[in-house]
């Protein structure tokens, strides 16, 4: 482990534009744009793309939610407060558009926050809703209401258990004494955190946490991605006003790990938390600095300049780490000595695919932007995908488990629509080889797609939920 006198201050180097390496790079979009013109000429001759694939068309009115599955689909009516202030929500099978169950929610208002656990969809209030805020668990085999709780979900764990927290008092939004604090640790006032079943509503374990104390979530340093929203996490880490830092295993509640840490400062725009990134706890020292400890034995391991009231908190990027300025670019850290490897002004959003990092200077991720392949170590870039939304990975990608063969380089699914008729191109995109292979072209598509065990779903322009199949 390399330790890094704290007094030092790490200073970055851009990255040096180099000319690509790889020859193929050379006369690969020469290719691609052959094969795109082929299909352009085809969509413009006939009025159509290829085959639309369609497997059904799902109801659904303007400004409703979906949650996809692996085998049916959930869609979650907008509140009308004119006619009935609770929400409906509609269980459709995948496989042919089928209705299989409807219910309205056993409470009034918005539950904006959806997630799927198992054979439990989740329902619960927005964080900036007012009080009383509720959450809802719904059997997705027949629709019935699991049980209703006066609580916030926070996360789902490792263990199988969701996270809810409880608090003494729900002021709601904007209420006296709200104080929501920055990156998802929760507000500081005073409650009690639970682990509960997600099909049952039991509680597990709780705990009590007094006003001021801070909380996140953390999984083990090189957890496996099981889906977009990354690994689950495996652990609680909560910091007392005195600097106490507790970490828990949130399949029992113990504490495995502590110590005490010195007295966290006064931050500029309220008291920041510390931050579980792989095996680092990071913490802030001041307003302009930032220290790393490990999260085993909480050593001290480096310190750098950090403005935490400007600069979001580092975030893994495969094997280093990432972070985003405001104003835009991104500085990649090496995790275990803090030191810049490399920064960038034009990327906004970087994420790991494989050996490599895509990168693309729109912030947002689902939104279709030049997409590039960069080397993680350097930052150099390794080609160029064109523009594309990014909804998933390829179904192709990967060995069974249990086979004895290879995984598949990872492969991705992108869309790009356009914005007069919605017609939307759809490719597999393979950033290892730097190619893009053409799927379908599918009509009327608004956006909002995703991809689930081989089929494509998106928001149609009329509102309605359009499923198709995708070749392989």
């Amino acid at each position: 482990m390399i330790e890094i006198d704290l007094g030092d201050r790490l200073t970055e180097q851009p990255v040096e534009e180099r000319p690509l390496a790889r020859a193929w790079l050379a006369n690969r979009w020469v290719r691609i744009a052959a094969v795109l013109a082929v299909l352009l000429a085809t969509v413009t001759a006939a009025g159509v793309g290829p085959p639309p694939l369609s497997v059904a068309t799902i109801p659904a009115r303007l400004g409703a939610s979906m949650v996809t599955g692996t085998d049916r689909i959930f869609v979650i009516d907008p509140v009308d407060t004119s006619t009935e202030p609770r929400q409906q929500v509609s269980a459709f099978r995948l496989a042919d558009g089928a209705l299989l169950w409807q219910v309205r929610m056993p409470v009034p208002g918005p539950l904006g926050g959806h997630t799927l656990i198992g054979h439990t969809l989740v329902l619960t209030s927005d964080w900036g809703s007012v009080a009383p805020r509720r959450t809802v668990g719904v059997d997705t085999a027949t629709g019935a209401i699991s049980w209703l709780r006066t609580a916030t979900y926070e996360t789902a764990s490792a263990s199988g258990d969701i996270l809810l927290w409880v608090p003494d008092t729900d002021v709601g939004a904007g209420g006296p004494g709200w104080d929501d604090s920055p990156n998802g640790w929760g507000v500081l006032s005073a409650g009690t955190l639970e682990s509960v079943a997600p099909d049952t509503g039991a509680v597990h374990w709780s705990l009590p946490l007094p006003a001021g104390v801070v909380r996140g979530y953390a999984a083990p340093a090189g957890s496996a991605d099981p889906g977009p929203e990354g690994p689950l996490p495996e652990v609680a880490v909560t910091r007392g006003t005195t600097g106490r830092i507790e970490v828990r295993d949130l399949g029992s509640g113990a504490v495995v790990r502590s110590a005490d840490l010195p007295h966290p400062p006064a931050l500029g725009s309220g008291q920041w938390p510390p931050q579980v990134v792989g095996d680092l706890l990071l913490v802030p020292d001041g307003p302009q600095s930032l220290t790393a400890y490990g999260l085993d034995a909480f050593d001290r391991r480096w310190t750098i300049d950090w403005d935490v009231d400007r600069e979001p908190w580092p975030q893994p990027c495969g094997p280093l780490l990432c972070t985003f300025r405001p104003q835009g670019g991104v500085r990649v850290l090496d995790p275990a000595t803090g030191a810049v490897r490399w920064s960038d002004p034009r990327w906004s959003n970087l994420m790991p695919v494989g050996a490599y990092l895509l990168a693309s200077s729109e912030a947002r991720p689902m939104v279709a932007a030049g997409l590039n392949v960069l080397d993680p170590a350097t930052g150099r870039v390794l080609g160029d995908l064109g523009s594309w939304q990014v909804i998933g990975r390829s179904p192709g990608a990967g060995a069974a488990p249990g086979s004895g063969k290879p995984a598949d380089p990872v492969r991705l699914i992108g869309v790009r629509i356009r914005s007069d008729d919605g017609r939307t191109w759809v490719a597999d995109l393979d950033p290892a080889s730097g190619s893009t292979r053409p799927l379908a072209v599918v009509p009327d598509v608004s956006g909002d797609c995703r991809v689930t065990d081989g089929l494509l779903v998106c928001r149609q322009l009329s509102g309605a939920i359009g499923i198709w199949h995708l070749p392989s």
